[in-house]
């Protein structure tokens, strides 16, 4: 269980109660991906990666907490396991990394699987080199994240968008294809919870 005391100074502090967000404010939102995680059984870090997942902005939301020249000093609020996959989820070039998901899913399901955990865990066996690379927007690099990392950057990445999906329910066709078809060859890697929750919101009706 998240000890969310411990962090509401912090996301006070920085405005996050009155800071809009979609059809509510960035902390019922970062409340609601928490609640998520926790209810998906996700590790501790990941919860709380979770309710401070914007700390240093996203593509999508670029109203940061943090400078990435400061990251020791969000370190200290959080910890280094936190920050690290908060820093991860923050610097993903979307543009770069989803068009690459949506692909995954033209193999099948055994092949998805094999696909994905052989990725994430640097198997010599990829042949392709872009078969799946993550590229930081902040920095340019380009590099290929390991299995643990990559796992929970697709959970939070999951329950980040369902937190916002949930409220929108039902979502546009469109809308619905998009995600389902970002995140169904992601699944092999997640949990059965967060499975759960996939299939309640994007499987087609």
């Amino acid at each position: 269980m998240v000890d969310r005391d411990r962090y509401r100074g912090y996301l006070a502090g920085h405005g996050a109660h009155a800071t809009p967000h979609c059809s509510s404010t960035l902390l019922e939102h970062l409340e609601g991906t928490c609640d998520l995680l926790e209810a998906w059984g996700s590790d501790d870090h990941v919860a709380v990666a979770g309710l401070l997942h914007t700390a240093y902005g996203t593509e999508g939301f670029p109203h940061a907490f943090h400078g990435t020249g400061d990251r020791a000093s969000f370190i200290e609020i959080a910890d280094r396991e936190v920050e690290s996959l908060v820093y991860f989820y923050g610097s993903c070039d979307r543009g770069f990394l989803y068009p690459q998901l949506k692909r995954l899913a033209c193999g099948s399901r055994r092949t998805l699987a094999e696909r994905a955990w052989s990725l994430v865990a640097r198997s010599v066996g990829i042949s392709r080199a872009r078969d799946l690379e993550f590229r930081d927007r902040f920095d340019q690099r380009i590099l290929r994240p390991d299995r643990a990392l990559f796992r929970d950057f697709l959970e939070l990445t999951l329950a980040n968008e369902l937190e916002l999906i949930r409220r929108a329910h039902p979502l546009p066709e469109a809308a619905r294809r998009h995600w389902d078809q970002l995140f169904r060859p992601c699944l092999p890697l997640l949990g059965a919870a967060a499975n759960a929750a996939f299939h309640e919101y994007l499987s087609p009706p």
